[in-house]
């Protein structure tokens, strides 16, 4: 059955071509990566029908019954694809709205893909599951040929599910992207033969990487923990440094000169322009580093001059006070001319502190600092002012301290990478 698909798609002198009604199409510009010479590329809708859930209007609650209703039939549910079961749930349509509704028809064998929120958790309704429809948050795929099933699972959990979140439309959701995108994406297929020994090998492999990566994901849990216990060696209560050396304790208002944050411009009417000053993000800080790469925004001078408030300077030290509290850096020359907005304050002008060492004592106290905020997190700028922060006077002690830590977090870098 795999070969039919060999007369349509195929592969001549390193081009890859596709048979679009009696036309050649050269699609070699959007292959990925290099494949067997025995294996072609393919469309997904060569494969399979997909079918979203209907529109939320087609399906609300108040047409639900109860389960104990004569021919009621079930209504499959995101939780279904996510956590891989199929009896979850306790939403019924009656007889008559089945009827209506065939084109969302899902059963066994059927494959179900989760689309919103936790995109593309796949999941295959097992023979003995009843029939029902999909909800709006899931999609439903027929494959026409039942062989590549296992094949077709893995592969979509290892590479269309990223290509879908990153091709995925939404703001705060991501979304599995529209059909015309999802359908036209390509897959590998080898022939009949191999998939059957692609998917045995796997079958063996992805276990042991999944557990790998679980043991990972623990270590840099363990990693982090270690670099917090490393910051309350210097700065917590019990530090020795207290003891050894002569320190002062003050609010950090006192320490700086200048506590402040920025705002939006568009609020105040300047557009987001492709060039221009750059318009520093939570996003674009990383590992205590302001990444110049990863900013796509910039304002015009006016708007700069605007947030005068708000133009960054060299050895600024920002700190994150919402959605993500405590993401630190230090501004540098290559950074600037920047401005920022209100979800960074800006901490300026201290002359007693190193910027390093002001930098890893935010990062010590970040959870300490007096937040509010119902959804999202935040953190006041209130609460950051009256941080209370203790450093030696002298500025070669504090030196070491940095030198220190950051030596230690080296170290644990490494394990890391």
């Amino acid at each position: 059955m795999v070969d039919i698909f060999y007369r349509k798609y195929c592969r001549w002198y390193n081009c890859y071509y596709e048979k679009i009604g009696n036309n050649i199409k050269n699609i070699s510009d959007e292959i990925p990566f290099e494949i067997p010479k025995n294996w072609i590329w393919i469309r997904l809708n060569e494969i399979g029908s997909f079918r979203k859930g209907p529109f939320g209007s087609s399906l609300t609650k108040d047409m639900f019954v109860s389960e104990n209703t004569m021919g009621r039939k079930k209504v499959y549910e995101q939780k279904n694809a996510i956590q891989k079961d199929y009896s979850l749930g306790n939403y019924y349509i009656s007889k008559e709205k089945f009827k209506s509704m065939q084109s969302f028809i899902a059963e066994p064998g059927d494959i179900i893909v989760s689309c919103a929120g936790t995109i593309g958790e796949i999941y295959v309704l097992p023979n003995f599951s009843e029939i029902g429809i999909i909800n709006q948050a899931l999609m439903r795929i027929k494959l026409y040929i039942k062989c590549i099933e296992q094949y077709f699972i893995l592969y979509f959990d290892s590479v269309l599910k990223k290509e879908a979140n990153e091709k995925g439309k939404g703001t705060g959701m991501k979304n599995i992207p529209p059909f015309n995108v999802l359908k036209n994406m390509l897959l590998p297929l080898p022939p009949e033969k191999e998939i059957g020994r692609i998917v045995n090998q796997l079958n063996i492999v992805v276990p042991i990487i999944d557990d790998i990566s679980s043991k990972c994901s623990d270590l840099k849990k363990n990693i982090e923990k270690t670099k917090y216990k490393i910051l309350d060696y210097y700065f917590g209560e019990n530090s020795c440094y207290k003891s050894y050396y002569q320190h002062e304790k003050d609010e950090l208002q006192n320490i700086c000169k200048k506590i402040t944050k920025g705002s939006t411009p568009t609020t105040y009417g300047f557009d987001f322009l492709d060039n221009g000053i750059s318009f520093i993000k939570v996003e674009n800080v990383k590992n205590h580093h302001i990444d110049n790469e990863s900013i796509t925004c910039y304002i015009s001078d006016d708007a700069n001059e605007f947030q005068k408030r708000s133009q960054l300077k060299e050895n600024d030290v920002l700190f994150s006070i919402a959605g993500t509290i405590g993401r630190t850096c230090i501004v540098t020359k290559e950074n600037l001319p920047a401005n920022t907005n209100q979800a960074f304050a800006i901490i300026s002008e201290y002359e007693k502190i190193k910027p390093k060492y002001l930098l890893y004592f935010l990062e010590y106290s970040k959870l300490s600092i007096d937040s509010h905020g119902g959804g999202m997190m935040n953190a006041t700028l209130g609460g950051l002012k009256t941080l209370n922060i203790w450093y030696p006077i002298s500025k070669n002690i504090q030196e070491k301290i940095i030198y220190k830590i950051e030596n230690s977090f080296e170290l644990l870098n490494t394990i890391i990478s």
